[in-house]
């Protein structure tokens, strides 16, 4: 298990001056997730402040953006204009040009696609999930990550799903979907993990905003809210990613 925080991010002193990756040039930009993690894709918090524009910016491989709070105004070239505010994602397609306007301060998470990662592929629509809505967790299951694959390989890239408290089998459906690595969005959130080796102890971590966790692989684990409401916002890749999820073992996936 791995664990990313804004705090970490700053002290390797990745807080980004513009002009990489999307060349997205207003804003502050911090690298949580650092390409050097090896996860496929890195992670950025993006914080824009209202009245910022920009002009012209080309993506220069897949990613896609993820609004935490606010609104944001997404213009493609040739296309029409599209509002993103709090649950809702827009994947950009390599060489995308677009004009960005924030309507009101905003916070994106920021994900750089590495388009030699199975199934993570920027789709150029706009998805939203209202991480905030109580009673909709039941909603996201792994097989809705099949929508819009074209050639059989899921191509769904981000989702944000709401956690109540005492609600059991998320470690699963997460697993279930391909997850690379998670975002917590809102709340707080009890990470526990279980080490594959012998005599080791239980492993606990507390998530709140601006913190990543990235499971490794046949990893056992379990997540549960510490509020009534929680929200990850989840970087997923095809689930032909995860070997075997149906015979896994292990104390944490109940």
């Amino acid at each position: 298990m791995r664990i990313f925080s804004l705090f970490d991010a700053q002290m390797r002193g990745e807080v980004l001056t513009g002009g990489t990756a999307s060349q997205l040039r207003v804003g502050l930009q911090v690298r949580v997730v650092p390409e050097a993690a090896g996860l496929g894709s890195s992670g950025d918090y993006i914080f824009l402040p209202q009245g910022a524009m920009q002009s012209g910016i080309v993506t220069a491989c897949a990613e896609w953006w993820a609004c935490l709070c606010g609104t944001i105004k997404l213009t493609p070239v040739g296309g029409e204009p599209v509002l993103v505010s709090a649950g809702g994602v827009y994947a950009l397609r390599q060489a995308e040009r677009l004009h960005l306007a924030v309507l009101q301060d905003a916070v994106l998470i920021r994900a750089v696609l590495d388009p030699n990662a199975v199934g993570l592929m920027g789709a150029g629509v706009t998805s939203s999930y209202d991480a905030f809505a109580g009673g909709q967790a039941g909603r996201w299951q792994p097989d809705g990550l099949k929508r819009g694959a074209q050639d059989g390989v899921p191509r769904a890239n981000a989702a944000f799903v709401s956690l109540a408290e005492g609600e059991p089998d998320w470690a699963l459906r997460l697993r279930a979907g391909g997850l690379n690595w998670a975002a917590c969005h809102a709340g707080t959130l009890c990470l526990q993990w279980h080490s594959p080796w012998p005599h080791v102890e239980p492993r606990v971590a507390y998530l709140q905003p601006g913190m990543v966790f990235a499971p490794d692989p046949d990893e056992a684990y379990r997540i549960d809210a510490l509020h009534p409401v929680a929200s990850l916002l989840c970087c997923l890749q095809a689930p032909a990613r995860v070997a075997g999820a149906g015979g896994m073992q292990g104390p944490f996936l109940h």
